[in-house]
């Protein structure tokens, strides 16, 4: 309960600042800048994300290396083991732009959204290394789901680092900026072709990533997360095996999450499970879509691993060029700012 109570005070806080919406008229009720309540937020925010007694973001972003604690809650870390492994570690994550913190810091005084997952990323690979078997050669892979696909260079130098990389995002009939026959919605079909050029220019860099694109007609494609799995290589062939962490939350890990919007997620730090090698080969086979485990546990982790699989199942393999060559022609004036608004998408 701990982790649903730090949740509610987070929710909380979040609505204490926050514009009021009126339901009626369709409009928000405008604050004006209160540097006070401004700092007064800060404050609180920061008393609520770090907490002195709990085990460090640092340590628990290292697999286990630090401790059992969820990060954030008020509880103290435990001195000893507990009698039961823990279902996950779990690590809340915020992130604000820089204008929503203006007076107060000139940078978030904790572990930020973006910073909480590159060092993520970076114990990815080092953990792997460290559980290799005598027989197989170890690795690990990124699967990432964004709506909006525009990753930063910054996160895809880290993902240059994995051998396997997969992109999971909106097709045009399923995106939430396809053209639609409704008031508002008029000269906007250029904006998918925006993301089909964002994702081309990350796949080039990426040339053994593979990018899905999710499409069901009738719906808007708006799922988000990663998950984090080891992968195991032997006599040529790669296939998935334990799920590590998984991101869950608000994020689209692109440009905008990362400069302009408000983030939070949840990483969630799994204990590995290499000794049972059923449950890896049944993952790696698709075994986790049916309805029963493979393990017969109905883990978090289980339920994580069929929620990824699920959703590939209404998506196609496709290459990022192709996809781009028949996308809508951006208007002149889009290609003239393209360099200078990526940040915004």
């Amino acid at each position: 309960s701990g982790l649903v109570d730090f949740y509610a005070q987070l929710v909380e806080l979040l609505c204490d600042h926050a514009e009021a919406y009126d339901t009626v008229e369709g409009t928000t009720i405008q604050k004006s800048y209160d540097s006070k309540a401004n700092e007064e937020f800060v404050r609180k925010i920061t008393d609520l994300f770090i907490d002195d007694n709990s085990a460090s973001s640092e340590d628990l972003l290292s697999f286990g290396g630090g401790g059992t604690q969820e990060q954030g809650t008020e509880e103290a870390a435990p001195s000893s083991p507990p009698s039961e492994s823990p279902v996950a570690v779990a690590v809340p994550t915020f992130q604000a732009p820089n204008w929503f913190l203006r007076g107060a810091f000139t940078r978030q005084p904790f572990l930020s959204d973006v910073e909480a997952t590159n060092r993520l990323l970076e114990q990815g690979l080092e953990s792997a290394d460290d559980e290799g078997r005598p027989d197989e050669a170890v690795g690990a892979a990124v699967c990432i789901s964004s709506a909006y696909l525009n990753p930063t260079q910054p996160l895809v130098d880290r993902l240059r680092r994995y051998a396997s990389v997969e992109f999971l995002s909106a097709g045009h009939v399923s995106h939430g900026f396809r053209p639609k026959k409704k008031a508002g919605n008029k000269g906007k079909a250029w904006i998918p072709t925006v993301f089909d050029k964002l994702a081309d220019e990350a796949c080039r860099q990426l040339p053994l990533a593979k990018l899905w694109h999710w499409e069901r007609e009738g719906w808007t494609f708006h799922a988000k997360g990663l998950w984090l799995f080891q992968t195991l290589q032997k006599q040529g062939q790669t296939r998935y095996g334990d799920l590590m962490a998984a991101v869950v939350g608000s994020a689209n890990f692109g440009a905008r999450s990362h400069y302009k919007d408000m983030e939070s997620n949840c990483i969630l730090i799994f204990s590995p499970d290499f000794e049972d090698d059923d449950d890896a080969a049944a993952a790696a086979k698709g075994a986790y879509d049916e309805q029963e485990s493979p393990s017969g546990r109905g883990s978090w982790k289980d339920e994580l691993v069929k929620e990824w699989e699920g959703m590939k199942r209404s998506a196609a393999n496709v290459k990022s060029e192709t996809v781009l060559e028949s996308s809508a022609p951006m208007p002149p004036y889009v290609q003239m700012m393209y360099p200078f608004v990526k940040k915004f998408f």
